[in-house]
Order: structure tokens, then sequence, then C-alpha cells
């Protein structure tokens, strides 16, 4: 790849020319600033996605003990959610915190005092096997190169609790730069069809397709993570909802975006946070971002390391998109972002020691992850060549 290639990036916002699937015009405008144009204002509807919401709502009360469950990592997108969704939008919420032995101690001082103050029901899930909890991160991180693709799956794991606990709407607190930075019509990502869906009237028929081709995505995914066939299968029984049985009960849990219901404010949400669970006029945030987990930073430098661009740059690039912030000042966030340009040496040796190997092991070990990448996106490319994959928006 050649220097131009690498240092060049968007005239308008920012992402670099090695990312992925990136295609710049004659001005130098990427192909994901076209997509976000085109299709942005569809994601802008929050007026229509909560009245569908609340029409759900009101339709399944009384029928469960919960309306619905809520995630709450003690960070702040999941804590400003649960608030809402007591106060303002007057639900009974369960709120289920998955413990990836990660946790920091203020995210727990955080969640105590979040459930003491709304005193909602609030549970604690995790997986059984710490070995195999660990290993599944190792995994994650040496063949995709990202190891928060393991705490992903905590979302497939609180759904099925969901759907044992028959709770009909697990909501979830992804920020809009998370959930939407790769619009576009003909995506490679599995779950923008889920969130298109929640401006649609639910139909159970539709939720259940979308619902089994995210799966033959995570289902690729956990082929080279979980390398045996029956650890593979019992892990997925014991932890992911199974769509015949969904078909045999007509019940499914679905994912709700709060983000999609009600914009998002970074800022907002953060004075919220400071005045909500540190109740400290004097008190501020040192760090307003993943504050609940102690392996981020790791985990950040190792998908640096394998990309070649930050995850931050996709989130930056969405905000300048959106007018939140100048292109300037996402490019001085990413120049001074420590946490990918240093290795955050604290950080590494937790992980190294939770995961039973060494931090330059771990690092020599992306190669495979960055042959798996190179060789998936050509797969993805020639498929899309001969297929076109679309959804309704």
């Amino acid at each position: 790849m050649s220097s131009e290639i690498q240092t060049r990036r968007c005239s308008r916002c920012t992402l670099p020319g090695n990312l992925r699937n990136i295609r710049f015009d004659n001005n130098g405008v990427c192909n994901f600033c076209h997509n976000h144009d085109k299709y942005i204002e569809k994601f802008r509807r929050f007026s229509l996605a909560k009245k569908n919401f609340l029409n759900q709502v009101k339709a399944n009360r009384g029928k469960f003990k919960y309306d619905c469950a809520a995630g709450l990592s003690g960070g702040l997108d999941s804590t400003y959610v649960l608030y809402k969704l007591v106060q303002d939008y007057n639900l009974k919420v369960l709120a289920i915190t998955f413990d990836n032995h990660f946790q920091t101690e203020l995210a727990k001082e955080y969640i105590k005092t979040i459930v003491d103050d709304l005193k909602v029901d609030h549970i604690t899930i995790a997986y059984d096997d710490r070995e195999q909890h660990y290993q599944l991160y190792k995994e994650a991180a040496i063949q995709v190169g990202r190891a928060c693709t393991a705490c992903g799956f905590h979302g497939l794991n609180m759904q099925r609790y969901c759907f044992d606990h028959k709770i009909p709407f697990f909501v979830h607190g992804r920020s809009r730069p998370q959930m939407l930075r790769e619009i576009s019509e003909y995506t490679f990502d599995p779950y923008l069809p889920l969130y298109a869906i929640n401006y649609r009237q639910f139909n159970f028929q539709e939720y259940m397709q979308l619902t089994k081709s995210a799966r033959k995505n995570i289902d690729r995914i956990m082929k080279r993570l979980i390398k045996n066939p029956a650890t593979r299968e019992e892990f997925k029984s014991k932890y992911f909802i199974d769509p015949v049985e969904c078909e045999k009960q007509q019940f499914i849990p679905q994912y709700i975006a709060f983000f999609l219901m009600e914009d998002y404010n970074d800022d907002e949400i953060t004075t919220f946070f400071e005045k909500k669970v540190l109740k400290d006029k004097n008190k501020k945030l040192k760090h307003h971002h993943h504050n609940d987990c102690l392996a981020h930073p790791a985990f950040m430098y190792i998908y640096k390391q394998t990309f070649g661009w930050s995850l931050l740059e996709w989130e930056l690039a969405f905000d300048v998109r959106e007018g939140k912030i100048s292109r300037e000042y996402a490019l001085t966030l990413i120049e001074n972002d420590d946490m990918v340009n240093e290795i955050p040496e604290e950080s590494f040796k937790l992980v190294c020691s939770k995961m039973n190997t060494s931090r330059q092991d771990l690092l020599d070990g992306l190669s495979i992850a960055r042959r798996n990448i190179r060789m998936y996106t050509k797969l993805r490319k020639i498929k899309s060549f001969f297929k076109i994959r679309s959804f309704k928006i």
C-alpha cells in the first residue's frame, strides 16, 4: 500500500485512505459521506421510532413482568438510557449487567448508585466457564483483530435471558456514531437492517428473517473463535436464542435502539451523568467513554495495530458529517489519541494475565487477523458482484 493511500484522508470527514472499501470522488470526498447524505434522513425519524416502540409497549403491557430490559454497564450511555426509560418513559425496566471480568471498581460503584437511586430490579449475568470466557477474547483479538467482538456477544446473551424470562424488548444505548457509521443500502453491517426496522410496525416474520440473517454472520465469526464444533454448539445453545424455539413460541425479544428514538448529545449525556451519578458539582469525569472497562485501552490498541485505523476515527467522521464537530478538531483528536498511539501498559498487563499470554505473543498473533480480514474482504467483494443485497430503510 502506497504512503499516499495511507496518509490520504477524506476532504470532508477525515476517514483514512487505508479504510476498508473506501473510495474517493474527484473532490476527495469518500463514499461513506455520500451514503450518509443519501440515507441519514431516514434515521432521523425520532418521533416515529419512539411512537412505534411505545405503541408496542402499550400492546404488551400487563402480559409480562417487565415492560423491557436495558443494559447497564456503569458507563455514560447505558446510565442515561436507563434513567430516561424509567423516569421519562415511565416503564418498568429490568437492568441487566454483563460481567466481562474487566469491569472497573468505579463502574461497580456507579451501578450500585444508579440502581439504588432508581429502585429498579437489577441482575448480573456472565459466561459460566471463566477460562473459556478469556479464551474467547484472546481468539477475537488474534482471529479478527477486535477483542471487543467477544463483548458484542453479550447482547445475544442478554436477548437469551429476555427470551427465557419473557421480556419483550431489550433496549440498548449504542450511540448514533456507533450504529450509523457505515450507512449503505448494500451494507456489510449485519445489524443495520435491525436498526432500520425500528421505523416500521413490528412484523414477527420479518424480524425473524433479519435475525436469522444476522445469525449467519455471527456463526461465521464463532467458527473462528471456538474451533471445536461440539464446544461451539454447546456455547450457542447455552447463551444464544434458538430461532426454531422462537418460531414455536411466536415470541422473540426485540432489540430497541434508544438513540433512534432520541438524538444523541455527548455533552448533554456527560453533564447528566455527572449530576445524577457523581452528585458532586466540583467532580468531573476524566475519561468520558469506556470508563467502565479496564481492558478497553489494550483492545483499542490491538484494533489499530490490526486495521491501521482506530474505531474513534469512524465515530469522529460521523460527528463531522453531522456538523457536531469540525474536521480540524477531529484530526486533532486522532493525532492525540494516546490510547492507540502508545502502548497502554497497565491495560495490557491485566489483559495478558487474564488471557494467560504475553503482550508480544498477542501482538505477533495479529498477523493472523490481518490475513483473515484480507481474505474476508475479497470474498465479500466477490459475493457482492454476483448477488445484490439490500434492505428496506
